[in-house]
């Protein structure tokens, strides 16, 4: 049976091939689904995805499959490899895999439900006939798409949006900023890096792009109350898995140990609340504080396209 190969990879390789065998596409009893986390930005979504990635056999264990296609290769995780690579996004690597890959892993597990997260799909709004393409791949696989959507009040998100932008390069003073926000109800940066404030023009641009139904929940509701990881397990259906939720932090990986290493310098602990995962100090002034009002002021949080948090 093993034909040569060694006995502990031959058994590794049947069990895998077992537990992978496709299941038949078209089979109308079987409901298979994948949600596809779309962020947006600053909205805990890096931590999202930290959980996602530590607590990847407790999902499995309910029923949950998080593929490895798009996913990036380093310290990052989060399946951006797949928008980026339909944009033409400069960060893109084909090693990564695309929309096809990700179908095909989709193909060779026996999960009904699958889970994918990047905060770079909302670039994808701007992009109609790509969200179409994703949506046309995915249910020839035999996969129903159904998006979710955490949105922060406008002013602290324009406040935390603009200190990430400029850390990136963008030379707008913030009052500038916030004027071309409020022209456009958005902003765009490197090309088509786009940030919708205009949330109401957002969720009727994805819906007009899209069949699979969009979940849409307050981020500072989940914060302040179960928690963002709560709510996310919440939304997802699941209990407060301890499985999931206190699942260790994954190690370095050993390129970045490598270049700590050759520098002399100590690898950073990993933070003891996992929600602060890539979250830098902010210097917010009585000022800027001012402006961002202005956005909340033309852009209202649109609560009648919200779902509510539960408990947790």
């Amino acid at each position: 049976m093993c034909n040569g190969v060694a006995p502990f990879r031959c058994i590794r390789r049947h069990y895998r091939l077992s537990v992978t065998r496709p299941l038949n596409t078209q089979d109308a009893n079987v409901d298979r689904r994948i949600c596809i986390h779309i962020g947006t930005h600053k909205t805990a979504t890096t931590s999202i995805q930290g959980l996602m990635a530590r607590a990847e056999r407790g999902f499995a264990r309910h029923g949950i499959f998080i593929p490895k296609a798009g996913l990036n290769s380093g310290d990052i995780f989060g399946h951006h490899n797949i928008g980026w690579a339909l944009r033409g996004d400069r960060r893109s690597q084909p090693k990564w895999g695309g929309i096809d890959e990700l179908c095909a892993e989709l193909g060779r597990t026996r999960l009904k439900r699958a889970l994918i997260s990047s905060e770079d799909f909302e670039y994808l709004v701007e992009y109609p006939d790509m969200l179409r393409l994703i949506e046309a791949k995915l249910k020839a696989a035999g996969w129903q798409p159904e998006y979710v959507l955490f949105l922060r009040d406008p002013a602290a998100y324009a406040i935390s949006l603009y200190h990430q932008l400029y850390r990136h390069g963008l030379a707008d003073p913030f009052p500038v900023f916030v004027d071309k926000v409020i022209a456009e109800g958005k902003v765009t940066f490197e090309g088509d890096w786009t940030y919708y404030l205009d949330y109401a023009t957002f969720i009727a641009k994805w819906r007009a792009a899209t069949t699979g139904p969009l979940a849409t929940y307050s981020y500072d509701e989940a914060k302040a109350g179960p928690g963002v990881l709560r709510a996310f397990l919440n939304v997802l259906g699941l209990p407060a898995d301890p499985a999931i939720l206190d699942a260790p932090p994954l190690r370095p990986h050993w390129t970045k140990r490598l270049r700590y290493v050759l520098r002399g310098r100590k690898l950073p602990d990993a933070p003891a609340d996992p929600t602060r995962l890539n979250v830098t100090p902010l210097k917010v002034t009585d000022e800027m504080r001012v402006e961002a009002r202005r956005i909340s002021a033309a852009f209202a949080l649109p609560r009648d396209a919200m779902s509510p948090i539960g408990p947790g």
